[in-house]
């Protein structure tokens, strides 16, 4: 493996046959380990393929696509290609997150609006609860069922150990922010 570190990247050319229709796939493969191997490989199989495009007697030489590249360089916490990418799935996965935890409040908000309008909460608070009672049953009411997605997500997200949420480091305060989010 060591022995391929010189090689920044290169291009295969697969040629498909589909029926009566020839095809060929082009595929640029690069390292991240140099910041201008994905565009100076892409600018390579461009090339290719501009040049082989050509009209029969032309010169190849004389065609050509000039690509410059100036490659903004990582910082040193993210220090290839694969730390942002795992940055923007953990970004996504927040995202989802946050839309699924925020289902869980509408409906219990929805029940609380349909106990209103349809009278149900006039009746408790005739029969003798207490405006006090009525709202604290109801805040551990849906902290109960706010607990039960919750915790099945602190168990998915350890099951798959996504160390952005379940390091020895983050554990706790992912959990803080479940239940002050609940």
């Amino acid at each position: 493996m060591f022995r391929f570190h010189h090689r920044y990247g290169g291009v295969t050319f697969v040629d498909i046959k589909d029926g009566n229709v020839n095809r060929t796939v082009i595929k640029a493969w690069y390292s991240n380990i140099g910041y201008h191997a994905l565009p100076t490989y892409i600018n390579v199989a461009n090339n290719a393929l501009l040049r082989a495009s050509l009209p029969a007697g032309s010169n190849p030489a004389e065609y050509g696509i000039t690509a410059y590249n100036h490659p903004v360089e990582l910082a040193e916490a993210l220090p290839d290609i694969t730390g942002w990418s795992i940055a923007s799935v953990q970004f996504g996965l927040v995202l989802f997150l946050m839309t699924a935890l925020a289902m869980v409040p509408a409906t219990l908000s929805t029940l609380m609006v349909q106990e209103n309008l349809n009278g149900a909460k006039r009746l408790h608070f005739v029969s003798g609860v207490t405006p006090a009672r009525y709202w604290l049953t109801n805040l551990i009411w849906d902290m109960l069922i706010y607990i039960v997605p919750a915790v099945l997500i602190i168990i998915v997200l350890l099951i798959f150990g996504i160390e952005a949420f379940v390091s020895d480091q983050n554990v706790g305060t992912f959990i803080l922010l479940l239940i002050v989010y609940g």
